[in-house]
């Protein structure tokens, strides 16, 4: 499967610049709405079957729950990995 990126004109920081919100701060429902459209347009114009979620901070707002498309949160994934791989090295 190739992987797309959505061009920059579609793209998205989860909050606006300088920095993240505050501590227990959320990002306003029109946040998680830009990114849902995103999403519908990368799997309606791309054929797209999923979306990874490769920042840090996206997974605290979008997840398979509320997402277009199923999602692969890159922070878990290793996560897990890294889990795996420690267990195993016993």
């Amino acid at each position: 499967c190739p992987c797309l990126i959505p061009p920059p004109a579609h793209t998205v920081a989860p909050w606006p610049a300088p920095a993240p919100p505050a501590r227990g701060a959320m990002p306003r429902a029109a946040t998680v709405a830009l990114f849902q459209q995103i999403i519908a347009r990368m799997q309606r114009e791309n054929g797209c079957d999923a979306v990874v979620l490769g920042c840090t901070e996206i997974p605290l707002i979008l997840s398979d729950a509320n997402s277009p498309l199923p999602t692969l949160d890159s922070t878990r994934l290793l996560a897990r990995a890294a889990l795996r791989r420690a267990v195993q090295a016993d």
